[in-house]
């Protein structure tokens, strides 16, 4: 009876948390405990919950509970392992996924967590295995589709990879701009009007932006939506006659006839390699004079360097890991005949005034530069830099498209953007990569610090 009853409550506290309401399905989850207290599926479920609510270390009580009444709960295994996860015990999560499906062979989430898991340690292979695995038993699965997409592109099988690459507006579908029929197709639309949709951060529109000049080969006329701060660059470097839109913007139906996000450009302009040459980098145009103006006004004498620092992202979920102190950096870069410039967008006072504290090292900021909201005046000022040194954010992006000599550093398991290995962008050719052979960057400054 007891069970029949902490049943039914465990059917509403999912519909619950599958509605969002996570603190009353964590809160009727709690009851069904005490009601039933050898009941393993409540307790790795309010464990998964309070993981939800970023209720870490209340959460481990009763996932390990879970696992100690049924060691046979592939939801159990697999909720602990994401706690672990999360607190960066990654090699216990990874045996956590794996007795997962060991006892549930074709539990498609734990599968798919593994893969994830795999992933982001940089076991590529191994992770791109798993999102197969997943396709077989679960074909159409968007998550693995999209993820094993970006394993591929990562690893340089680009014509597959754009093809599952195509899946992130399955998995994010709020991201799609326009959600119409008349997509663009090659083999139709050579003489249409095609409007090109921004998507995703800035730096992906630099990035997939150097496509724009190809691609107005392949349409009768270009109309390009994109972040309105990049307009008056992408202006400045396309043919005249295409069209600008700022994103978010409501761009008429009558003023195209297909369309195409900007990202899906890879698609049909990327299929290899070798399909990238002469087309890597200095694709965009700084206005020459604010260049000019913001050079002298540096008053540099002879032998003095001018290099630009960028070393953080404000990306919410992977910027922490690919984000290093301004001091730490500021420490290897500055010297004598060096002079340190920041790139950095965002709010920098504290970090730059901790840089002078600890290091002794001033890194210098253009008065009345917004770079976060100038980035016409932003990219001026890196083309007025003798070189550039930033972590794979958008700066390094807008550096790599400008044609600027960049050094970009790059944690253990890097985005795909980057590539899975290599010194070479396929994306910008001034641009070299520098790899953290560890879980944070103390051995690439080491390495950094011989290279100036």
């Amino acid at each position: 009876m007891l069970r029949e009853i902490a049943q039914n409550l465990m059917s509403s506290a999912l519909a619950l948390r599958a509605s969002g309401d996570l603190p009353q399905s964590s809160s009727l989850m709690a009851r069904i405990v005490v009601l039933q207290p050898d009941f393993s599926d409540a307790y790795a479920n309010l464990g998964g919950i309070l993981i939800e609510r970023a209720l870490l270390r209340e959460s481990f009580w009763f996932l390990e509970h879970a696992v100690r009444l049924d060691r046979l709960s592939a939801d159990a295994w697999n909720n602990l392992a994401r706690q672990s996860e999360s607190i960066g015990m990654l090699t216990q999560s990874q045996l956590q996924t794996t007795a997962s499906i060991v006892v549930a062979p074709a539990f498609v989430e734990g599968w798919y967590n593994l893969s994830t898991l795999l992933m982001g340690m940089g076991e590529l292979g191994e992770s791109l295995r798993g999102f197969e695995r997943v396709k077989r038993i679960q074909p159409g699965h968007a998550k693995s589709m999209w993820n094993g997409g970006l394993v591929r592109l990562s690893l340089g099988e680009f014509q597959r990879g754009w093809a599952d690459y195509q899946w992130r507006f399955d998995v994010k579908p709020q991201d799609r701009t326009i959600d119409t029929d008349n997509t663009f197709d090659a083999t139709r639309d050579v003489t249409a009007r095609v409007l090109v949709c921004g998507e995703q951060g800035v730096g992906d529109e630099v990035m997939f932006g150097s496509m724009l000049g190809e691609f107005r080969g392949w349409c009768g006329k270009l109309l390009v939506q994109m972040d309105k701060r990049l307009i008056p660059l992408f202006r400045r470097s396309l043919p005249q006659d295409v069209e600008f839109y700022e994103r978010g913007s409501v761009v008429s139906e009558g003023l195209y006839d297909s369309h195409i996000p900007i990202g899906s450009l890879g698609l049909h302009l990327r299929p290899s390699r070798e399909s990238f040459e002469g087309h890597r980098g200095a694709y965009l145009k700084a206005d020459p004079e604010r260049v000019r103006a913001l050079r002298e006004s540096f008053g540099l004498v002879e032998g003095e360097r001018l290099i630009g620092v960028s070393w953080r992202s404000s990306n919410p979920e992977t910027g922490a890991g690919r984000s290093l102190p301004l001091w730490e950096l500021a420490q290897v870069l500055g010297g004598e005949g060096r002079r340190l410039v920041n790139l950095q967008y965002g709010s920098v006072q504290e970090e730059i005034a901790e840089a002078q504290v600890r290091c002794g090292i001033c890194v210098e900021q253009v008065p009345g530069l917004d770079c976060q909201n100038d980035l016409d005046g932003l990219a001026a000022l890196i083309m007025a830099c003798d070189e550039v040194v930033s972590i794979g954010n958008a700066t390094a992006h807008l550096a790599g498209a400008l044609g600027q000599k960049t050094t970009v550093l790059l944690p253990y398991s890097p985005s795909w953007r980057w590539m899975a290995k290599g010194e070479e962008s396929p994306w910008y050719q001034s641009v070299r990569l520098r790899r953290s052979g560890s879980r944070d960057f103390t051995e690439l400054l080491t390495n950094l610090r011989e290279h100036f």
